[in-house]
């Protein structure tokens, strides 16, 4: 099936940068996108190094969170605006 779309100059730009960068015809971009977007998400195992990845992009800035004080972690202190 042929479909026309009418897209606005910018639009087009766009779509036809990120269809660049993924090598990826425009017309194959966009049949990527529509397909991703009717079809049901499909959960697959990671790799290691994917999972890795994320892991990693977790605690990217992790040591710039402050420690929290010891007394913060007693029950006085979880409920300290409770009688």
């Amino acid at each position: 099936m042929a479909l026309i779309l009418q897209l606005d100059h910018e639009l087009e730009e766009k779509l036809s940068a990120e269809a660049r960068a993924r090598g990826l015809s425009l017309d194959e971009y966009v049949r990527t996108l529509l397909e991703q977007r009717i079809k049901p998400e499909v959960h697959r195992e990671l790799t290691l190094q994917e999972f890795e990845n994320i892991l990693d992009s977790l605690a990217e800035f992790s040591d710039r969170i402050p420690d929290l004080p010891p007394e913060a972690l007693t029950r006085e202190g979880i409920y300290q605006d409770h009688d």
